[in-house]
């Protein structure tokens, strides 16, 4: 049967599987084909009674566009880290939920923020540093409502306000952004 439903290569991997699969051995691996297909191969010992393993479930499963999804998906956020990483100024992701009063989570972070804010990208990922926090007093309000305003109308944001470093130093940033709406 496996000879007749998967290609050659593929099916000839069964009987060293059922062999192991009976001795009580369960099994994983994954194999390219001839063909270029990629095979996700599981064998499990069932039906054991007094001791010993009566049979096994072998499961072949083809795993080409899951395997080719994901390939897709590592190179293009490799190559969105790499246009980030090369952006003079910071590139960031950030989310809230309104319905709970969350504040803004940092999702991404470009490595150069830590030229701007003296505070690593990681840091700010991982919630030890809070962005806002940076933000001088006096002009939290008028950058947050400049935010505010530009998502709620799905607009772009432009707006210019100070931060202070954890070295004391004042910079003034100049951020623009756009919304993602679910």
């Amino acid at each position: 049967f496996f000879r007749d439903a998967l290609p050659e290569d593929v099916a000839n991997i069964w009987e060293p599987f059922l062999k192991q699969t009976l001795e009580g051995n369960p099994m994983q691996t994954q194999i390219a084909s001839s063909e270029g297909r990629v095979w996700d191969i599981r064998a499990v010992p069932i039906d054991q009674h007094n001791g010993g393993v009566q049979t096994g479930l072998i499961v072949f499963q083809d795993i080409t566009e899951r395997v080719n999804a994901e390939e897709a998906v590592r190179e293009s956020e490799e190559r969105f880290r790499s246009l980030a990483q090369n952006i003079p100024g910071a590139v960031y992701r950030s989310r809230t939920d309104r319905s709970t009063g969350a504040a803004w989570l940092s999702l991404f972070v470009s490595d150069p923020i830590v030229d701007i804010t003296g505070v690593s990208a990681e840091d700010l990922q991982n919630g030890v540093t809070r962005y806002a926090d940076l933000v001088v007093p006096e002009d939290t309000e008028a950058a947050l409502n400049a935010v505010t305003q530009a998502v709620d109308k799905h607009e772009t944001f432009n707006v210019d306000y100070r931060i202070k470093r954890p070295d004391g130093e004042v910079r003034w940033v100049h951020e623009r952004g756009q919304a993602a709406y679910e």
